[in-house]
């Protein structure tokens, strides 16, 4: 190495990072191992210094957090839970109220829904019925399977009455 060592350099040998090179260079060159020795001295120095300077006794510690506990504000308490809870509640009632004094119709009750077995016959006669009124031209392709219905129910008994069916 033809030149002395730069700061970043110098900063690399105090930190402990030593290059082959630069090593080989501060066994040879006098003035650098004098630089590096004084910083060396110096930063050994300046540690002692700030170790002497930290060191208190325990009182002086207690004071200051003290000190700095006094400049923090003490938290303030918050009581927005039961200020929630009241409004809730107030709510609830309101809410309550009103539909108590709401005046409405009765509810309504469905239609019972027919048995749809017993209703196949009255359904068919009624069908048959709509179709040689000739009022309704849509139900025209239905006419056939009336016809078929009529045909089966002349082939077959006469049907047992609903009245007779449900005695016991």
């Amino acid at each position: 190495m033809d030149r002395h060592l730069n700061e970043l350099e110098a900063n690399e040998v105090l930190a402990g990072n030593v290059s082959p090179e630069v090593a080989s260079h501060l066994a040879a060159c006098a003035l650098c191992r004098s630089s590096r020795d004084e910083m060396e001295h110096l930063l050994r120095a300046l540690t002692a210094e700030a170790d002497h300077l930290s060191e208190k006794p325990d009182a002086f510690w207690l004071a200051q957090q003290r000190q700095i506990s006094s400049r923090i504000l003490p938290p303030r308490r918050r009581y927005f839970a039961p200020r929630y809870a009241w409004a809730a509640v107030a709510a609830i009632l309101i809410v309550g109220i009103a539909f108590l004094l709401k005046p409405g119709t009765p509810p309504k009750v469905p239609a019972p829904v027919a048995i749809a077995a017993e209703n196949d016959q009255q359904l068919m006669i009624d069908v048959e019925q709509t179709l040689n009124s000739d009022v309704a031209p849509p139900l025209e392709p239905a006419q056939v399977l009336v016809q078929a219905m009529t045909q089966t129910s002349s082939n077959h008994p006469a049907t047992v009455s609903k009245e007779t069916r449900n005695e016991n």
